[in-house]
């Protein structure tokens, strides 16, 4: 019940200007909150209606930056590997060289 929420008497016969103030300052700011909230939900649904795939494409996307991602983590090389495979093909040249005499 509103009146209980705000504390209004509903029995009271007269309020003073303070009490009227209050109310209608009360009463504002629930209308100015309603009006706020309908309009967001109505921007919302408007959106959605200019461009009904929206989702599809966000979700498109998101999967297409996964898919990057992964591959993009795939080719990484650790550190390790470039000595290594230098010092691996200096002993296979020394050695083809060698069996070459």
């Amino acid at each position: 019940m509103p009146h209980q929420q705000f504390k209004i008497e509903l029995k009271k016969a007269d309020y003073s200007k303070s009490e009227v103030e209050k109310i209608i300052a009360i009463c504002f700011e629930e209308m100015n909150t309603s009006i706020d909230r309908a309009f967001d939900e109505g921007y919302k649904q408007g959106l959605l209606a200019a461009s009904p795939d929206a989702a599809y494409y966000k979700r498109l996307s998101k999967d297409l930056e996964k898919e990057v991602n992964r591959l993009q983590s795939w080719r990484v090389v650790p550190w390790w590997t470039i000595p290594l495979c230098i010092a691996g093909g200096t002993a296979l040249g020394f050695s083809f060289s060698y069996l070459r005499k």
